[in-house]
């Protein structure tokens, strides 16, 4: 096939090639460049591609040396009756062995080891007395219980494996905790009030192997409320070592000088050493390191096994990639004759291997590689194509972002309507929001209550009780009701701050509040309820009523606000029971206020014969934006500019002071600045150079490894 393609003329070039020209030992041999998942996303394109998949020899390279024990020990099956293929899907499960005390698993990406083994499989000093440790039942754990310590004179922790590792380079750690977790109404809580006596003395961690290796470090146990991996030591294993290795290692502080207590003990986790750096420094972006070159892209892997079958010299293939990714033109003689990929392969095969990217770091790395694979993905809309397929909800608001123009680009002019300004700005605001937009969705989208038309008993019947879960907490009853009226066509209006500036809303939830503590236990609800939302005339004003903890007020004022959305009027139910209000297509709300009218009442109080309205609970459900973006009213129509702000989650978790946050905003606008100064390409660089080298491998999204014991 090589020599075919390379001979295409002008004469000959009626006839159109795809993939599904390409033979299955070629692509077979492309696959010999890809990591296994990429495989598994080539092998969606079509049956040739889904047949190479299976080779045997292309999995054989992916294994490691020593699956045939592996197959044996954790399956339970001989290696011969399973493909390579399956053999890798099935250790790439966590499979435990030994009762279950240990679990074992390839990593997806590398094929290469991972072992973790649960605290019941470690020798714990005193474990068996439950007046100094505990086994509780957490969901934080992979084998589903630690071990707690509630307080101890002598702290010693010691473990014993015996096991066959391929040959390579691992890291051992002790994941652990200070304090108890648990969950309280569905939320996360930790008690710290057994945490004692780590501050005083550093803890000694001490690791040995049969082949003579030893490793020990020493590390104070910090940060409470966040599970650490600390790490113990590394150690080699050869190819001229014995089949098993036998690995002692220990955890100790036995300073009886004071008591030690209020830690969990999970587990041990052994895990390649290059993982140390590259998998544990988690990310709320979740991706993992990457090279700065374009090359390592899915995309450039493929266009360089292609490039290989087409009979270009490697050499010259390379460099090719690497000078268009800069701007600068290669004269060489064969990569004229073969011009670039995307116009080899047609647009629609090469549409087809770019709709498979799911990351829009991958598709920002391919806009950087030339200018004419940055003029296809904008003039394609891949950008929009991806932020649809992640949040499925926006297809229902694109015509407003587009025909509005919604969110517009600071250095864009309003008087740029050409179609290919419109094309541009289009890209970079869906490459926005590809990462703005929050991947889950969320049903607690209301961060604060801000005000309520009225309050019968303020603060015993606030608004703010309506962001409580549950309607009473100790025989106390959590809810909120307006004033008595004796017209029941009177409506009642509940004002909300979202937890973003923007939101893509999709339900709302309302709970009326059932009186237990009066006669026949009456729902006091509304006829209908209708929703609107919207953004403030002075946001200042807002935000300085916030500041000094003041409550905004007791009777809006409508005129504050500019409403952007109304929804039409739900009917609602008098049951005691949160009802599930869907929207009739997914709102973009922009400035992140929500107003909840009640219309109409049905229920009277028999004390005074006057008619109430109570709310027990209200939810919102949608996407927000991360705290990492922002948004800046552009004018009262609802118009905004979308902003990054990469130091702001920092700062939210780090609880950094006023004279940080005056930092942040100052980073805040010199990056304006320079997102306004350079073109379309630095924008993107300046985009990709934010997105974070790693990701977590199987942690949990708290763990965290310390590089160096607090000083």
């Amino acid at each position: 096939m090589g020599a075919a393609v390379s001979g295409l003329s002008a004469a000959d070039s009626q006839f159109k090639t795809g993939l599904n020209d390409v033979p299955e030992g070629c692509i077979s041999s492309i696959y010999m460049y890809l990591d296994p998942p990429e495989i598994c996303k080539l092998a969606r394109l079509n049956r040739a591609f889904r047949r190479a998949s299976l080779a045997d020899f292309v999995w054989e390279t992916k294994l490691p040396s020593n699956h045939g024990h592996l197959v044996k020990k954790v399956i339970g099956q001989t290696p011969d009756t399973l493909c390579k293929k399956e053999t890798f899907a099935r250790l790439c499960r966590p499979n435990r062995f030994d009762g279950g005390s240990k679990e074992v698993w390839l990593d997806k990406q590398s094929g290469k080891l991972c072992l973790s083994v649960s605290a019941k499989a470690l020798k714990i000093t005193g474990i068996d007395d439950r007046r100094y440790w505990n086994h509780i039942p957490t969901e934080e754990s992979r084998f589903e219980t630690v071990a707690y310590l509630q307080q101890i004179w002598w702290f010693e922790v010691v473990g014993e494996l015996e096991f066959e590792f391929p040959p390579g380079s691992y890291s051992l750690f002790f994941r652990l905790h200070l304090g108890k977790p648990s969950r309280r109404f569905g939320r996360r809580i930790c008690n710290i009030d057994q945490v004692h006596g780590w501050n005083m003395k550093p803890v000694r961690f001490q690791l040995s192997t049969s082949t003579g290796q030893e490793a020990s470090s020493e590390c104070y146990l910090y940060e409470p409320g966040k599970w650490i991996y600390y790490h113990v030591g590394d150690f080699v294993v050869t190819e001229d070592s014995n089949s098993t290795t036998k690995i002692k290692f220990s955890m100790l502080q036995i300073d009886c000088t004071h008591t030690k207590g209020g830690l969990c003990v999970d587990s041990v986790l052994i895990c390649p050493n290059e993982f140390k750096q590259m998998r544990f420094n988690a990310s709320p972006f979740g991706w993992s390191s990457l090279s700065s070159t374009p090359v390592e892209n899915l995309y450039l892997k493929v266009c360089f096994s292609l490039g290989l079958q087409f009979g270009i010299d490697l050499n010259e293939y390379v460099w090719f990639l690497l000078l268009s990714s800069t701007g600068e033109a290669y004269k060489g003689s064969k990569m004229d004759d073969c011009g670039d990929f995307i116009q080899l392969l047609g647009p629609d095969v090469s549409m087809n291997i770019l709709m498979n990217l799911v990351d829009p770091c991958d598709l920002v790395r391919v806009c950087l590689v030339s200018s004419s694979w940055h003029r296809f993905v904008i003039e394609n809309g891949l950008f929009k194509q991806l932020c649809v397929k992640l949040f499925p909800e926006i297809s229902g608001v694109v015509h407003t972002i587009e025909a509005n123009d919604l969110i517009y680009p600071a250095e864009f002019k309003e008087h740029d309507r050409s179609k290919s300004e419109c094309q541009r700005r289009n890209h970079r605001v869906y490459a926005f929001l590809s990462r703005a937009l929050n991947l889950f969705v969320r049903k607690d989208c209301i961060s604060k209550a801000i005000a309520a038309s009225s309050t019968d008993n303020y603060p015993e019947e606030s608004i703010h009780n309506t962001l409580e879960p549950l309607d009473r907490i100790d025989n106390k009853a959590l809810y909120w009701s307006s004033e008595g009226r004796s017209d029941p066509s009177i409506s009642e209006s509940l004002l909300y701050k979202l937890m973003a500036k923007m939101c893509l809303v999709t339900e709302i939830h309302v709970q009326p509040f059932q009186a237990y503590f009066q006669y026949d236990f009456p729902i006091y609800s509304s006829k209908a309820v209708r929703f609107r939302m919207g953004h403030l005339r002075v946001p200042e004003e807002l935000q300085s009523k916030m500041a000094d903890g003041s409550t905004y007020s007791h009777k809006l004022a409508d005129n504050k606000f500019i409403w952007t959305y109304t929804s039409p009027e739900f009917p609602m139910a008098q049951e005691n029971c949160l009802q599930k209000f869907k929207l009739p297509e997914p709102v973009l709300c922009i400035g992140g206020i929500l107003q909840v009218e009640l219309l109409g009442r049905v229920q009277r109080q028999e004390m005074d014969g006057l008619y109430y309205i109570c709310i027990s609970h209200v939810q919102a459900v949608g996407r927000p934006l991360l705290p990492r973006f922002d948004i800046e009213m552009l004018d009262s129509t609802g118009r905004c500019a979308l902003k990054y702000m990469p130091e702001t989650e920092k700062c939210m978790l780090s609880s950094a002071s006023p004279v940080r946050e005056n930092g942040s905003s100052s980073r805040l606008r010199s990056f304006t600045a320079r997102l306004i100064r350079r073109g379309t390409r630095g924008w993107e660089q300046m985009i990709l150079n934010a997105l974070p080298r790693s990701r977590a491998a199987g942690a949990n999204d708290a763990d965290v490894v310390p590089s160096a014991p607090p000083s």
